[in-house]
């Protein structure tokens, strides 16, 4: 189906959170559509700090998304309409589930740090920051599900990966170096092209996607673990491993994000919703089927 035959909330789920939005159309049809709400909301305020020109108009860009989860507006009688379809449907969801705001507030507020170029001090501070990012979206899809599961150790590494992905964008527009400064002390974007600094930003670049790696290999256990009915709200860090070998890879890392292709992500959603295992890459780059 061709995205302008797809409802709005779908499509800006699958435009802005394609891992989230195939994950959510393996659910049971009864909750398919708060989950690709969910999808699209984490997609919506993951762009904000790649598309505003300025910090402050993304504080008021994510600031509004903050508003629309407002427990008054919300009220108990429904959601009142903001216009924005994703918004809307999410407040909808709220609403009708009777689900708290809070978990997709931490969100927004871990995403503002995104919009300054403040270091990020050690690999604990790079840790916490990659679990608020994506947590809430983790946390209200098992509870869509009717579980209540501890979703850390699924958004810390799912927000580690994204953060790896997402660091040339990062550096390139918004001047930000997104993983651990403690290896590259003094170490400033601008200099980049630098041949010392460039090595020890690369060095410190393969020790975010072996803690990555470390959190994807927490996490297996934990995945197995849950419930067959919870698995979908999980089933996004699937796709953990095969970035992290793209990311193992690539040559220039500053040029451009890895990517996966889509036959890839399509083919370890299935498998791993289906063997109920996640697939995680060696230090030696390999991936196994699934482990």
């Amino acid at each position: 189906m061709s995205g302008e035959h797809l409802p709005p909330v779908y499509d800006a789920a699958r435009t802005h959170a394609p891992d989230r939005y195939l994950s959510a159309l393996l659910a049971p049809r009864t909750v398919r559509g708060d989950l690709v709400a969910l999808a699209g909301f984490a997609g919506e305020i993951e762009r904000i700090p790649l598309t505003v020109s300025d910090p402050n108009l993304g504080e008021i860009r994510l600031q509004w998304w903050a508003d629309s989860l407002d427990p008054q507006r919300l009220g108990p009688a429904g959601a009142m309409r903001t216009g924005h379809p994703v918004a809307d449907a999410v407040a909808e969801m709220l609403v009708r589930r009777g689900l708290p705001a809070d978990p997709l507030r931490r969100m927004i507020e871990a995403r503002r740090t995104e919009l300054w170029a403040d270091p990020i001090g050690d690999d604990a501070a790079f840790a916490r920051l990659a679990t608020d990012l994506e947590e809430g979206a983790f946390e209200l899809a098992a509870r869509v599900l009717g579980a209540r599961a501890d979703v850390g150790c699924f958004a810390r590494a799912y927000g580690m990966m994204r953060q790896l992905v997402r660091l040339p964008l990062l550096v390139a527009r918004r001047g930000r170096w997104p993983l651990p400064q403690q290896d590259v002390d003094g170490f400033d974007v601008a200099g980049l092209g630098d041949g010392d600094v460039r090595t020890a930003a690369t060095a410190a670049r393969a020790r975010a996607i072996g803690a990555a790696r470390d959190a994807l290999a927490e996490a297996g256990p934990h995945f197995r673990a849950l419930p067959a009915g919870a698995i979908v709200a999980a089933l996004p860090v699937a796709v953990v491993g095969p970035y992290l070998r793209a990311l193992s890879t690539q040559v220039d890392w500053l040029a451009a994000p890895a990517e996966i292709t889509p036959l890839e992500r399509v083919w370890r959603l299935g498998a791993a919703r289906i063997a109920h295992r996640l697939a995680i890459p060696s230090r030696g780059r390999s991936l196994p089927l699934l482990q």
